[in-house]
């Protein structure tokens, strides 16, 4: 995924998280679903070294946590390069 795309895509998750409907909250986790399916065009754990800047870019570590429900391994890697 392009660089522009992956911080779109943490700003966009950051403010629905931050968000304070449940509206919010319900479209953080399921863009968040279809960002980790390895099957989606929009996969963003293909380029974690991308995805880790990003998050240190957008002080966002605490995405990491939330993308481990979904591939706990690409969050401990993630966790790892963050604190690099």
């Amino acid at each position: 995924m392009e660089i522009y795309k992956m911080e779109n895509a943490v700003m966009t998750l950051t403010k629905h998280l931050k968000g304070a409907t449940q509206i919010d909250h319900e479209i953080f986790f399921k863009y968040m679903e279809h960002l980790c399916d390895t099957e989606s065009d929009f996969y963003i754990l293909g380029n974690l070294q991308s995805l880790a800047d990003t998050i240190k870019k957008y002080e966002a570590k605490y995405l990491i946590d939330i993308i481990s429900l979904y591939d706990y391994k690409s969050a401990q890697a993630l966790d790892v390069l963050v604190m690099e």
